[in-house]
């Protein structure tokens, strides 16, 4: 049916929608071109996301860690200040004093 309508129809006004429609289809594979790279461009983008949420795991765990070491730290550090012996900047010069004295003579202790 379509071809008797576009007999009957100028030859002119046939090319031009000949014309149309070869536009028309560049202009679809164009599209369907640009989409297909947005896809992929989106896939890499998924990837680079689960790979840095992946990162985020790892480094949240590792703060968890080193918050832990901190708390340890502290609470040695507290220790150590509430040693009476220890609280004493004199106490400790002669600790180490001692020590050093007491080290053997042919040790490499400087």
């Amino acid at each position: 049916m379509l071809c008797r309508q576009l007999q009957c129809l100028p030859r002119a006004e046939v090319d031009t929608l000949r014309r149309n429609l070869e536009t028309s289809l560049v202009h679809n594979e164009t599209v369907q071109s640009r989409l297909a790279r947005h896809e992929e461009h989106v896939r890499h983008q998924e990837d680079e996301l689960t790979h840095l949420t992946q990162q985020l795991q790892i480094s949240s765990e590792h703060v968890a860690m080193l918050q832990g070491n901190q708390q340890q730290l502290e609470e040695r550090i507290r220790q150590m200040t509430e040693e009476p012996e220890l609280s004493r900047p004199r106490s400790i010069l002669r600790r180490v004093k001692n020590l050093l004295a007491s080290a053997p003579k042919n040790s490499h202790v400087s």
